[in-house]
């Protein structure tokens, strides 16, 4: 679990990966028992470190539904449920005085039907009751999407498209009216190997609505912008 005041830097980030859950309880003011919302890891696919997002912001940004149920709740009742599809994860609470005792998902009560542990791809914890973990073999799929991702020599058609509106935003020199839009497309493809999305680089230029910030990289690097 996490508190809603937790800070999503890269650290934070890189422990939530690694433990593998995709779906995790989030509590206020320091209280366990008092569970919020949830934090699905997809939510953080966008998210740069360095802005130090809270769990709070996020969390209320996406509003992922949450379900809380009593102990005495029956499983046939909790599968009706999770076959909606509205929510395949639940937090259980003593029926009595509301303590937290666990979470239920969809995946359990399958496993309880089976009587077998399911096991998918992406999981760490391979065995719930003894909290084994799966070995790995070789470079984690983490690292290999950054290598690949620091091997790209060119950036899509779509990021290109976005370069080229914010170099044409900074200086009236790069507008269609003086440069030819097929020569800017081919300067971009040519330069523009990456492109961030930074709040304190817009900050640094002094425009307000602008967000991005380019990386230039090439055997003749240009300032495309002063």
């Amino acid at each position: 679990m996490l508190c809603e005041d937790t800070v999503l830097d890269a650290s934070c980030i890189g422990e939530i990966v690694r433990r593998g859950y995709t779906r995790i309880p989030v509590y206020k003011e320091n209280d366990r028992n008092h569970i919020i919302t949830l934090l699905f890891v997809k939510d953080l696919a966008l998210l740069n470190p360095d802005d130090r997002f809270t769990v709070k912001t996020v969390c209320e940004w996406n509003r992922h539904k949450l379900r809380l149920v009593d102990d005495d709740t029956s499983l046939h009742s909790m599968l009706e449920e999770f076959k909606m599809g509205e929510y395949h994860l639940a937090v259980v609470q003593c029926a009595i005085d509301g303590e937290v005792l666990g979470i239920i998902t969809l995946e359990d009560i399958v496993e309880e039907i089976l009587q077998a542990e399911i096991i998918d791809e992406t999981d760490i914890v391979i065995d719930n009751k003894y909290r084994a973990k799966r070995k790995f073999n070789g470079v984690s799929q983490l690292r290999k999407i950054r290598e690949f991702d620091q091997k790209c020599k060119y950036i899509s058609q779509s990021m290109a498209k976005v370069a080229i509106q914010w170099i044409q935003g900074i200086h009236e020199i790069f507008n269609p009216s003086v440069i030819d839009p097929r020569a800017m497309a081919n300067l971009v493809h040519k330069n523009v190997h990456k492109v961030r999305c930074s709040s304190e680089a817009a900050k640094q230029l002094s425009i307000a609505d602008r967000h991005w910030q380019l990386e230039v990289w090439g055997s003749q690097q240009r300032q495309l912008a002063d």
